[in-house]
């Protein structure tokens, strides 16, 4: 219930604070669903949130911010951040000295909710695609047949319109960070430090840790080395 429904708070020294709809339908049902969260897709804020390029791996695993870049009126704002505080889809998870602030998402719901709303606006806009392919994507990684998983992937990029604006590394990398994000029960890192530098994404199964190096211009060799010379598997 608490990695599901809690993790609000609202100031400093803030007590966790329970999502108080789903909790009570959760009890109701007796079901761990997402309650809250589909009563209304947040059109606006994944619209503001795409239109920014803000790396959603940020909320999840938390950034710093002031107060003034998150409790200020949300019509005034310049960004998406005050709009998504102060509808819940953002919290306080800690504070630092010099009126600091980390904020991030609050609990799983949110977080699966959000990278879903997220995803068509990386992937494709058909639902129906994207399920198919976290599906099939999710029991070839628990299966350990990553011939598979990838040629699936090949498959499933294919299909994404092309779109001069998404051609860049980074909109692949949020792409793949959403796609294992989704396929739960993995961990998923992104920009994993080592002592030689940052890998692009780390999946971790039940009996299998995956290291990802993204090259939109590089090859597949280059990537392999990369994650070698630079110590990328030895965490």
């Amino acid at each position: 219930l608490a990695k599901k429904y809690d993790g609000y708070h609202f100031s400093k020294g803030s007590p966790d604070v329970y999502n108080p709809f789903s909790l009570i339908r959760c009890l109701d049902k007796l079901e761990l669903e997402d309650f809250w969260f589909v009563t209304g897709t947040p059109t606006v804020l994944t619209q503001l949130i795409r239109k920014y390029w803000i790396d959603p791996s940020s909320f999840d695993m938390g950034f710093e911010a002031t107060l003034g870049m998150f409790d200020v009126p949300a019509e005034n704002a310049a960004n998406p951040i005050p709009m998504l505080y102060q509808s819940g889809y953002l919290t306080i998870r800690g504070t630092r000295s010099g009126g600091r602030f980390r904020l991030g998402y609050p609990n799983e719901e949110v977080r699966d909710g959000m990278n879903n709303c997220l995803l068509p606006y990386y992937a494709t806009d058909d639902v129906v695609v994207n399920d198919t392919f976290l599906m099939k994507f999710s029991d070839a990684l628990e299966e350990g047949d990553i011939d598979r998983a990838l040629t699936l992937t090949r498959s499933f990029l294919s299909s994404i319109p092309y779109n001069a604006e998404r051609q860049d590394e980074n909109h692949y990398r949020t792409l793949f960070y959403l796609i294992a994000r989704l396929c739960t029960p993995f961990v998923v890192n992104a920009e994993e430090a080592s002592a030689a530098g940052r890998s692009d994404m780390v999946v971790e199964t039940e009996r299998a840790v995956y290291v990802f190096e993204f090259k939109l211009d590089g090859t597949a060799d280059q990537a392999l080395a990369q994650i070698e010379d630079r110590g990328y598997l030895i965490p």
